[in-house]
């Protein structure tokens, strides 16, 4: 299980370079079975598939007969896909290989899904599993797992290169698919990762399966910048089959890295940039209400990115995926608010769990609307949210206070609500006057009183 930093930690140069990309949504990162090998969801490499396969055939297919590299998945699939009465039969052999649909999504997962929620980068995953989908969780990702979703997904953010194991047909398992259009020739998509910067991640060795269809995509976009990531990219670099696909591959650009790692450093400069945004935000303001921003800051900054990440977005109002949570205006003023607070206090700032800033015993919820929105809109996201943690026993003082962020058409400020709907009765011990209740304060207003 990979073990993150916090964000608050240095990236690597390379990084830095590549966080620039994501910012000009030029950033395309190409997934192999490298992630998904990784604990939790210690999925099989394409190798290993093909000698899974191989040897569940051997006792199930009659006059089955193995190839001469049982290593090579195609090789195995093109000497069974008849006898086994067509594709039909075959895929389905397939996904009683690994669990593909429910495996544990790592922190790789984890990441890429966040990434992609953010707007950071497109991804291309030359991998089965459902994994990065599931990753992200209440969001649901443009994922084409065919070219014809390709046409009907115009803002795809995942591709599925191989197919799916949540549509068994799609999976593309013998030499006769491989000579069928990829998903990426849709025009749109295609269009999108011309010219962009590539990554490419777990394929460090290039299974036979995966190698034709890298070829068709650096053929076809010879994409002007490429790097690759890989445990051993430099060190084995002329036993490796990318000496071969990329045999002008500067050294520089050779990675030599764990994806996780390395894909918690790409996150981490990503979710930097809210921490720096408020640095700078905050460098006009008096040194008390500055020192009480940089405590918010620090107490941030000691999350790892995957936590950050959920933290911003579980804060803002139906997030929208591929819209940035970290970089939207609202969730900034949202933040140096809490700053400002924290300010008068000299008790500690924690972020006890996703969309919630304490100080000291005073805990703040914080509400970011992504839009102009109506008072009735901002309090109802906000009794939904008061429920859940008047259910789960997170309410403190019997009251729930809501930080909001963006513009709110109507008042809030004097508003009280009980969280459970109903007149409030004196005699009654859950409307009664020790219900739990919600406040609301506006971060427009507590910047204003700071300027």
């Amino acid at each position: 299980m990979h073990t993150p930093e916090p964000v608050s930690a240095a990236v690597p140069a390379v990084v830095l370079t590549l966080l620039a990309a994501a910012k000009d949504r030029r950033l395309v990162v190409c997934v192999g079975a490298g992630v998904s090998i990784a604990e939790d969801a210690c999925l099989p490499s394409g190798a290993k598939l093909g000698q899974l396969l191989d040897a569940r055939l051997q006792g199930r297919l009659e006059g089955y007969v193995s190839p001469d590299d049982v290593c090579d998945l195609i090789a195995v699939a093109d000497n069974a896909v008849q006898l086994a009465g067509g594709l039909e039969s075959l895929q389905p052999e397939i996904l009683e290989l690994a669990d593909f649909k429910r495996a544990t999504p790592n922190y790789g997962h984890q990441v890429l899904g966040l990434l992609l929620a953010e707007g950071a980068l497109t991804a291309l995953s030359w991998n089965w599993d459902s994994c990065i989908e599931r990753s992200v969780s209440g969001e649901l990702l443009d994922v084409a797992r065919t070219k014809e979703d390709m046409e009907n997904l115009p803002n795809t953010q995942l591709a599925k290169v191989h197919g799916c194991a949540t549509m068994p047909p799609t999976l593309l398992i013998t030499s006769e698919q491989l000579t069928k259009p990829p998903v990426w020739t849709d025009q749109m998509f295609a269009e999108r990762i011309r010219g962009s910067v590539m990554v490419f991640i777990g394929i460090g060795d290039v299974a036979d399966y995966a190698q034709r269809r890298l070829q068709q995509l650096l053929d076809e976009f010879s994409p002007p910048d490429v790097r690759v990531v890989s445990r051993s990219i430099r060190t084995s670099w002329t036993e490796s089959r990318w000496a071969t696909v990329l045999p002008e591959l500067p050294e520089e650009k050779r990675i030599e890295e764990d994806a996780d790692v390395f894909l918690d450093a790409l996150a981490r400069a990503w979710a930097r940039e809210l921490l720096e945004h408020l640095h700078t935000d905050c460098a006009a303001m008096s040194d008390e209400l500055k020192a009480g921003v940089e405590r918010v800051i620090d107490a941030v900054g000691q999350l790892s990115s995957v936590r950050l990440l959920r933290w911003c977005r579980a804060s803002v109002d139906r997030p929208s995926p591929g819209e940035s949570a970290v970089r939207a205006q609202n969730t900034g003023d949202v933040m140096l608010a809490a700053g400002v607070l924290a300010a008068t206090s000299d008790a500690p700032v924690h972020t006890p769990r996703p969309a919630c800033c304490s100080i000291g015993d005073n805990s703040l919820e914080l509400l970011v609307m992504r839009d102009r929105a109506n008072a009735s809109d901002v309090k109802r996201e906000a009794r939904r949210r008061a429920e859940e943690l008047a259910s789960s026993n997170q309410v403190p003082g019997g009251t729930v206070r809501f930080l909001v962020g963006g513009t709110v058409v109507g008042g809030l400020d004097s508003d009280t609500d009980d969280v459970l709907a109903g007149p409030e009765d004196p005699t009654d011990i859950v409307v009664g006057p020790h219900a739990s209740r919600i406040t609301y304060l506006k971060a427009s207003a507590v910047l204003e009183q700071a300027a």
